[in-house]
């Protein structure tokens, strides 16, 4: 399971990842630092507006999860073969509504060395 793989990697370093965030929002183009606590440390903006609430990998998995206890109409999502993250998510709650999908995509992501 690929949350599985990235639960056993070793993160004492913290990590850093560029994501796009995609809904019928304001674009982001962010590269988003997370300390070894799981917690956002920094977000640098490249183009578009910064996330208010940036989130770690875990929060993208934990969207996953919501989405299935939702019970979705459409979930896909492709995951690092290496690391586990998810590297592409798409969301749709409801088919029958216009504009209420929503994803997020991780152009890449670096492990930090622990200090």
């Amino acid at each position: 399971m690929a949350e599985a793989r990235w639960q056993r990697r070793d993160r004492t370093g913290g990590y850093v990842f560029r994501t796009q965030r995609r809904c019928f929002c304001p674009a982001t183009d962010n590269e988003i630092a997370v300390d070894a606590a799981g917690a956002v440390t920094g977000q640098r903006n490249r183009s578009g507006a910064t996330e208010p609430d940036p989130p770690t990998i875990d929060d993208v998995f934990a969207a996953i999860e919501g989405a299935i206890t939702a019970d979705a109409d459409e979930i896909i999502v492709s995951f690092d073969r290496d690391l586990g993250f998810p590297v592409d998510l798409t969301i749709d709650f409801d088919d029958a509504v216009a504009d209420d999908e929503q994803g997020r995509r991780v152009e890449w992501l670096v492990l930090r060395t622990p200090a």
